[in-house]
């Protein structure tokens, strides 16, 4: 398997969005901008001006200190697509269509004593579909 061209870790202050929540619409949005804009911040810091890739295969992995049962699916609306949106806001890529963006593929690792989330973006501009 490919190594990824960018790999980016968010720690977590605020709560993940799942798609389970059951809360004011107003407060699940000020979640969204939040991880858009730390997304964003992430991108850009580590972009440092290169042109956006022409297409990317993007993996979100929810890395949790507890073993308890996680769903990470739930999670791929609205956190993962906070996520991608901001990274496109960032320069990533052109757009976060279906030409551009394969994804995002859902995971979930133990990590002791730590709970945050890990972006890997691998480059398939080279024709590599998957």
């Amino acid at each position: 398997m490919t190594e990824p061209v960018l790999t980016i870790e968010l720690a977590q202050p605020q709560r993940w969005p799942s798609a389970n929540d059951r809360t004011h619409y107003m407060a699940t949005h000020r979640l969204v901008c939040y991880w858009q804009d730390r997304a964003a911040e992430a991108v850009k810091a580590q972009m440092r001006g290169r042109p956006p890739f022409e297409r990317v295969r993007i993996q979100v992995t929810l890395c949790v200190p507890t073993r308890r049962r996680l769903d990470p699916g739930n999670y791929a609306s609205p956190l993962a697509k906070a996520l991608i949106d901001g990274a496109t806001r960032a320069g990533l890529v052109e757009d976060d269509d279906w030409r551009h963006v394969v994804g995002p593929d859902m995971r979930h690792e133990h990590t002791p004593n730590r709970k945050f989330i890990r972006i890997d973006v691998f480059d398939l501009t080279e024709g590599d579909q998957a």
